[in-house]
């Protein structure tokens, strides 16, 4: 990616954003037993023995029937009957970190409790970023430096680097978050470096390039890497721990490339000649090629669950990649259109189920209002956006992967950081920053109202919108 600069918490108004693609960047008691009966003196009439017995008998039944009753009132007061659904509560559905109007990190639950401030400093910090399946973060601060902290009260920060003259942009940890990869500003261009997550040794440059994209291998050890722009500058190849790079191909019109889930496919673009660029999917196994010539910029992303590619790309020659958004998968081979819309960006739920889609609304004709019908019950629920049309108000749109089905779930205009520098990199920031909850039914998003930023949690389904207050740059637990 290129240099994007640190938020300032106290900027609130942007009239235009120019995106400039190529150059980047939630035991019940048992019933009661009747007593047991006290020894009867033997009587010589059998009628009082018996009188006794059906009073018993009359006894051990009324109780039964009363346990009875007990027990098939607490299952009915409990008894779900099968056609009801619930909507999960967000209690328990991981954490969202988030950065507060003063440019403080916090972290809070998706419902909106147990709210902590990991920092508290004059500086502003910016881009959280959460180790997978762990309670540690790793953030970016003004003063050029890198500090992982636990969502704890406690949080125990640590800096892993500091620069006044190289000052990281970007934060992406491994998968066995060992090692968090980040990107500083160097004099000779964008420096990819790495430092270990312990403490235990400097950072160290393994490459330089502008822009800057890169996705890690599953085993945490390489890296699968682009540089530049097409032409004679630029790379493709897999970056080894000591910085030697094993160039693959020339590379074509494209930003990050992609490793799937398991490791055995590769995603990136080619420069097959005379400026033709083609998706190029790799098997490393046995080193068959799927290939798919493309008029503009490509971006992909691979599913968490399956060896599918989701990509998008721009319609006119060495454009955008904003466009129609289209599904590879490789275990058939077979290639489907998933939307028609201007897709400017889209994100896999963790369950490989859904893709979130930002998109701008040109197809549907009732973009920039409430899409849901009003008579629903399970309407959706809009931003409310103030004052005139803005021109950056998007379309937050939920994929099916299964039906095919999507759906428009609301309009909403982005806040100034995350239009002018996630946006532009989504496919970048989607390898390391996540949106969607852990139960793969809901989005955290910042959301401009009027002239303020404010933590949006949306159900995928409408069906409910939590505002957790003023801040930016928001994502989940992952």
């Amino acid at each position: 990616m290129e240099n994007p600069e640190l938020y300032d918490p106290d900027e609130t108004q942007v009239d235009e954003v120019q995106f400039e693609m190529e150059n980047g960047r939630f035991p019940s008691p048992p019933p009661p037993h009747p007593p047991e009966p006290e020894p009867l003196p033997k009587r010589k009439h059998g009628c009082w023995l018996t009188a006794i017995s059906l009073v018993v008998i009359f006894s051990l039944v009324a109780t039964g029937l009363l346990s009875l009753f007990w027990v098939g009132e607490e299952l009915v007061a409990n008894w779900t009957p099968p056609w009801a659904t619930a909507t999960p509560t967000l209690e328990s559905a991981g954490r969202i970190a988030y950065i507060s109007d003063k440019g403080q990190l916090f972290t809070v639950q998706p419902n909106g409790a147990n709210q902590r401030q990991l920092t508290d400093d004059k500086f502003p910090y910016q881009f959280p970023v959460w180790a997978t399946g762990s309670n540690q973060l790793a953030v970016l601060n003004a003063q050029g430096g890198i500090v992982t902290l636990t969502d704890a009260d406690e949080p125990q920060p640590q800096t892993l680097y500091q620069s006044g003259s190289e000052a990281p942009i970007y934060l992406y940890w491994s998968p066995d978050n060992s090692q968090i990869g980040f990107l500083s500003n160097s004099m000779r261009g964008i420096a990819l470096q790495v430092v270990e997550t312990d403490g235990s040794s400097e950072a160290e440059v393994r490459s330089i390039g502008t822009p800057f994209y890169w996705d890690w291998l599953t085993d945490s050890s390489q890296m699968l890497i682009h540089t530049g722009t097409p032409g004679a500058d630029a790379q493709l190849g897999l970056l080894q721990a000591d910085g030697q790079l094993e160039t693959i191909a020339p590379p074509g019109s494209f930003q990050a490339p992609g490793i799937s889930a398991n490791g055995r496919y590769w995603a990136y673009a080619e420069d097959m000649g005379n400026g033709n660029s083609w998706l190029v999917i790799s098997d490393t196994e046995n080193g068959e090629q799927w290939t798919e010539r493309h008029p503009a910029v490509v971006a992909m992303s691979w599913s968490p669950t399956a060896d599918q590619l989701a990509f998008t790309t721009g319609i006119q020659e060495k454009t955008s990649f904003w466009g129609p958004l289209r599904l590879f998968d490789t275990e058939t081979g077979e290639m489907n259109l998933l939307s028609d819309n201007t897709v400017i960006a889209f994100f896999w739920s963790p369950n490989g189920r859904y893709l979130a889609t930002i998109n701008t609304g040109d197809i549907n004709p009732d973009f920039g209002v409430n899409v849901a019908d009003n008579a629903s019950p399970r309407r959706t629920t809009q931003a409310k956006s103030a004052g005139q049309p803005n021109p950056h108000q998007f379309n937050l749109a939920i994929i099916d992967v299964e039906t095919g089905e999507e759906t428009q779930v609301m309009s909403f205009i982005p806040t100034f950081l995350f239009i002018s520098q996630f946006l532009p990199f989504f496919d970048q920031y989607a390898l390391s920053h996540n949106i969607w909850s852990p139960n793969s039914d809901a989005i955290v998003l910042p959301v401009r109202e009027g002239s303020e930023s404010h933590v949006k949690v949306i159900r995928i389904d409408g069906s409910e919108l939590i505002d957790l207050g003023r801040g930016d740059m928001a994502f989940w637990s992952r």
